[in-house]
């Protein structure tokens, strides 16, 4: 979910892989954040049902980064609340995988 707020946030802007791993992982961490990053990546486009051959959300941007490609609406500040909180994304349509009604 970081990721995808981190790339929301900064909608239609290229974020770099760096910038990814030290958001979802800090300075201080040391992981493989080549497969992390590929690894949230993925989880991401699975949750959003989204391609990498034909982006509708995330885009890779070869030797660069990613970049989210979707419109975003933004809603009205009422002040009081932080910019994390007020991100809203809904997704549709949404697929029932559990067979439960």
């Amino acid at each position: 979910m970081e990721l995808l707020l981190l790339l929301i946030s900064r909608h239609d802007v290229v974020v770099s892989r760096e910038e990814i791993a030290e958001r979802l992982w800090g300075n201080d961490v040391y992981v493989d954040t080549e497969n992390g990053v590929n690894t949230a990546v993925r989880k991401n486009r699975k949750a959003l049902v989204d391609s990498p051959r034909l982006p509708r959300f995330i885009q890779r941007v070869p030797g660069k980064g990613y970049r989210f490609i979707a419109a975003v609406a933004e809603g009205e500040e009422d002040g009081n609340t932080s910019p994390a909180k007020r991100i809203r994304l809904a997704v549709f349509p949404f697929s029932n995988y559990a067979g439960d009604p």
